[in-house]
């Protein structure tokens, strides 16, 4: 059964403090989201194919990045999967990325002239969608300006007190251009990645945080087509 309800009433009732609250309280909500998402892939192969694959990359680089931003493209040099392929895509959400996918699949010149020939070369492959954490945004080095250090990292606080720790490492000759958190894999764990103008640095000791764990650490090396090198 409906009740009717008069206009003058309603508008009376929309004034109420209680229910613009309400309303004030979602509109915020929604204005400080993002959907902008990160992809990063790694791919192991055979040792020996991995200065041809690299040549090949180059080749169709112009082809993939046609359809979305890259970030970065290295391979390992030290540290946890020596000679993996790391390389780190930006979409502005997961639509987007699934949209990217699918036109990548139907792409007669990524597929035959790149996709054909290295999948026979890797012997895993393995992906990660990630988000900045909370008021931080991806920095951009001077290019050859340095090396790079990727860290797999447990947070041991919620994300906003994370980042606010996170800021505050102190590590000299160091930047650090992204902190990220998981989305989809593991909760509570994410990346940093680091800029270091000289190689040195890597082993200079950071700042310790109890909030945040150290998991793995891997020192990249940039290839000439990466946006990050």
């Amino acid at each position: 059964m409906f009740t009717k309800v008069r206009v003058r009433d309603l508008a009376l009732l929309l004034r109420h403090p209680r229910v613009q609250n309400c309303f004030v309280t979602t509109r915020c909500h929604a204005s400080t989201q993002t959907s902008k998402i990160y992809e990063i892939r790694h791919y192991r192969m055979h040792v020996h194919t991995v200065k041809t694959f690299l040549e090949m990359a180059k080749q169709s680089m112009p082809v993939r990045t046609s359809y979305s931003k890259m970030v970065g493209f290295w391979t390992t040099e030290l540290g946890d999967g020596i000679n993996d392929i790391v390389h780190i895509w930006e979409y502005g959400s997961l639509d987007e990325r699934r949209r990217v996918r699918q036109a990548l699949a139907t792409d007669r010149r990524w597929q035959d002239d790149f996709i054909a020939h290295i999948m026979p070369m890797c012997l895993m492959q393995r992906n990660n969608v990630l988000q900045c954490m909370p008021g931080t945004d991806i920095v951009y080095p001077k290019p050859d300006s340095g090396s790079y250090e990727l860290q797999e990292v447990k947070y041991n606080q919620n994300l906003a007190k994370a980042a606010d720790c996170v800021k505050g490492i102190s590590r000299p000759g160091s930047q650090l251009l992204a902190c990220w958190s998981n989305v989809l894999s593991r909760q509570n764990h994410g990346l940093l990645l680091w800029h270091h103008k000289e190689l040195d640095n890597i082993l200079e000791t950071q700042s310790p945080v109890k909030e945040i764990e150290i998991k793995k650490r891997k020192l990249l090396t940039p290839q000439s087509f990466s946006v990050m090198r």
